[in-house]
């Protein structure tokens, strides 16, 4: 029996990210390597999800520009933006949001991935940080399940609609677009989670200074 592939698409989400939309969803669609990305990771994903991790979750998409030729069925290749080592990235970090379930720890392997100097390279040391075990996330990324899960990722970027044009390319609940990227961009995570969610009430006062 073959999945169509809008099904596998369903499947896949769902796998990848084990979330019911029960809170606002951020889907971040970005490349490893890309600096915007990482620093998007780093400076706005991170820090909002430290004081805010009860109130949004994050669906991760590495692909960004990379370019897909062939088939699940027929075989495939995929040429990365920033190179063969984006590609290698993209990789450990699909099979890192699928090996790693809970949001946080995404979150911070993400952010820890974005940091590093190489962070392609730097899946040990961060799983290190936190005490886990890296062996099933390398066994994915070295065999093919990380490259057809790269692959399902190339179709889940390619399905947008509107269409992204540039990385990191955010959507709300799955909702994207021009004016999305511009308000998240102006206002940040914060703001955005307070005037389009959360009516300006969040705890702590946070919505106050995000204004």
């Amino acid at each position: 029996c073959i999945l169509k592939m809008s099904s596998l698409k369903i499947v896949v989400f769902f796998m990848l990210t084990g979330i019911a939309c029960a809170q606002p969803t951020l889907g971040l669609y970005y490349e490893s390597l890309c600096p915007t990305s990482r620093a998007f990771i780093r400076k706005e994903v991170w820090p909002a999800y430290q004081v805010l991790a009860d109130y949004f979750d994050v669906f991760f998409v590495a692909y960004g520009n990379a370019n897909t030729t062939g088939s699940l069925e027929s075989g495939f290749s995929i040429e990365c933006q920033h190179g063969e080592q984006e590609c290698v990235g993209n990789v450990v970090q699909v099979c890192m949001v699928k090996y790693q379930p809970n949001m946080w720890t995404q979150v911070y392997l993400l952010n820890c991935m974005s940091s590093a100097s190489e962070p392609e390279t730097a899946g040990p040391a961060c799983f290190a940080e936190l005490g886990l075990d890296y062996d099933p996330v390398q066994a994915c990324a070295e065999s093919q399940e990380g490259q057809d899960l790269h692959f399902m990722n190339g179709e889940i970027h390619n399905s947008l609609s509107p269409r992204a044009h540039g990385v990191p390319w955010p959507t709300w609940n799955g909702v994207g677009g021009p004016e999305v990227m511009q308000d998240l961009f102006r206002i940040g995570i914060v703001g955005y989670l307070c005037k389009h969610f959360y009516d300006d009430n969040l705890p702590n006062g946070i919505c106050q200074g995000a204004m």
